[in-house]
């Protein structure tokens, strides 16, 4: 599935994502296009309050995707809910796999 929600670069993969904090549940829930740009949908329970929903998302890619913490970074959007966070040593397959299968 070739799709915009990412871009490849060096070892691991750039993914835009559109947060929702203080959400009822955490989890990801789709793939949305706000202004001609793909972001994977993320929904966490926590509020933007002290870094605590940016902790929550990380935990939350690091459960969908099986990838460790330690390899997530958020490289934009720290303090807004259009982010991009950086998989490191993460395969572009796996990534599509379960892109497919879930959303």
């Amino acid at each position: 599935m070739e799709n915009s929600v990412y871009t490849i670069i060096n070892n691991g993969i750039l993914v835009n994502i559109y947060l929702t904090p203080g959400a009822h549940k955490s989890c990801i829930t789709g793939i949305v296009n706000i202004d001609n740009k793909t972001y994977l949908r993320v929904s966490v329970n926590s509020k933007p309050i002290e870094n605590k929903a940016n902790l929550e998302l990380i935990s939350v890619i690091s459960d969908y995707f099986n990838i460790p913490k330690s390899n997530i970074e958020i490289k934009r959007g720290s303090k807004s809910k259009y982010k991009q966070i950086y998989l490191n040593n993460y395969d572009v397959n796996k990534l599509n796999n379960i892109l497919n299968k879930s959303i």
